[in-house]
C-alpha cells in the first residue's frame, strides 16, 4: 500500500495529490489555481518590497470578496 504524505511541496499545482486542504504561499504573486484550496496562508516578512507586494495580493482577494484575517507573529520588542 502507497502512502501519500500529507505535506506536498511544489511549484506546480497541476499536480493531484487528493483533497487540497492549505496552500501556503511563499511567492511574490497570486498564485494560480489558490481557489482550488480550503484555506490560503500568505507568508509576509517585514522587507518592504515583500510588504507591496502582498499589498497587491491584499487588494486581489479582496476584491474577490474573500475574507482576511491578518495574523501579525512579531513579537514586541524582540530584536531580528
Amino acid at each position: 500500500m502507497q502512502m501519500l504524505s500529507p505535506l506536498l511541496l511544489t511549484t506546480d499545482l497541476d499536480v493531484k495529490p487528493g483533497k487540497r486542504r492549505v496552500l501556503v504561499n511563499l511567492r511574490d504573486t497570486v498564485v494560480t489555481g489558490y481557489t482550488q484550496f480550503e484555506r490560503l496562508i500568505e507568508v509576509v516578512s517585514t522587507d518592504a518590497i515583500d510588504r507591496e507586494n502582498a499589498r497587491r495580493r491584499w487588494k486581489h482577494y479582496t476584491q474577490l470578496g474573500y475574507a482576511i484575517v491578518r495574523h501579525d507573529v512579531n513579537v514586541k520588542g524582540s530584536q531580528t
